[in-house]
């Protein structure tokens, strides 16, 4: 009896996630196109950080967006975890799955002015 409501239980959700629609392009709460944050919980150490490991004295502010040119459905968007950053610039690539028709994108955020920008585009015009 338990494993059938479990089964019921699953079918509703999978049913449920298939009916809602993604939004393209994907929005930050708010409707914002960036946000900030910062935290004195992103200094505290964890319990496995070796003794005399220096920790930074003002928290981070970690800036939070979605890359612009998100307007379908990407077969899943992915971002591929090369990344470079020099000075104010962050420079990083995302990808839809779209095999042969897919495309590939080199982006830039500058931290400085908070304003992301396609550098390169792999799609055709």
């Amino acid at each position: 009896m338990n494993r059938f409501l479990f089964l019921l239980f699953v079918t509703h959700l999978a049913i449920t996630v298939i009916a809602q629609e993604l939004q393209w392009p994907p929005r930050l709460p708010g409707g914002n196109s960036i946000d900030s944050g910062t935290s004195p919980k992103l200094l505290q150490p964890k319990p496995s950080l070796r003794r005399g490991v220096k920790i930074a004295k003002t928290a981070p502010r970690i800036d939070f967006l979605y890359y612009p040119g998100q307007n379908y459905s990407g077969n899943p968007w992915s971002v591929w975890g090369e990344s470079l950053c020099v000075g104010d610039k962050y420079y990083s690539a995302i990808g839809d799955h779209k095999a042969i028709d897919g495309n590939a994108f080199l982006f830039v955020f500058d931290s400085k002015t908070k304003k992301c920008g396609c550098w390169l585009s792999s799609a055709r015009s």
